[in-house]
């Protein structure tokens, strides 16, 4: 659902132009966006985020990312400082 850049490959935002064309209306894309910035909020750490917006949401599409974030795994990825 993110736009990744730079040589560290760091989150810049929401790839808007994928997720229309994936068909998502506009309520979902809104949704996504509050998550987004949720996640980059301050305040707790970044799993607690997630976890926490996972409990506040009912969109499936911001349920699979904390899904992805607070899912069991034995890869790791990158999370914001």
């Amino acid at each position: 659902f993110g736009q990744v850049q730079g040589a560290s490959g760091h989150l810049v935002g929401l790839n808007l132009i994928g997720l229309k064309r994936r068909g998502l209306e506009r309520i979902d894309i809104a949704e996504l966006r509050a998550a987004y910035k949720a996640l980059a909020a301050e305040g707790g750490t970044f799993r607690e985020r997630a976890a926490a917006l996972g409990e506040a949401s009912d969109s499936q599409y911001v349920q699979q990312i904390v899904d992805f974030i607070t899912g069991d795994s034995d890869r790791s990825f990158h999370q914001p400082e």
